[in-house]
């Protein structure tokens, strides 16, 4: 019970912080990974839909969700569990979501 409250209270005293300065939090990818700093990964962000934030999802990219696969890469919707959904469309015009 102790751990129970230190752990709100610690949780008191982030959140405030982490509103004002607008930071987002970390994000891991299916394995485990935390999202790394380096700017190539500056496509995946957090799901910000309601259910847990801290998946990476694809969502800073050109190609809109749904869009054509010879376009590149689609982008990821947020689902509002906090999973991630990427349709496209194949080369055959037919839509797949993964």
């Amino acid at each position: 019970m102790q751990s129970l409250l230190s752990l709100t209270s610690l949780s008191l005293l982030v959140l405030p912080t982490v509103a004002q300065t607008g930071m987002v939090g970390t994000c891991y990818f299916a394995n485990g990974t935390a999202l790394p700093t380096d700017p190539i990964y500056n496509q995946y962000q957090p799901c910000q839909s309601g259910g847990p934030s801290t998946i990476c999802c694809g969502i800073f990219r050109d190609n809109v969700a749904g869009g054509n696969v010879t376009a590149g890469d689609t982008m990821d919707e947020c689902l509002p569990n906090g999973l991630c959904q990427n349709r496209a469309t194949t080369t055959d015009g037919v839509e797949e979501t993964k």
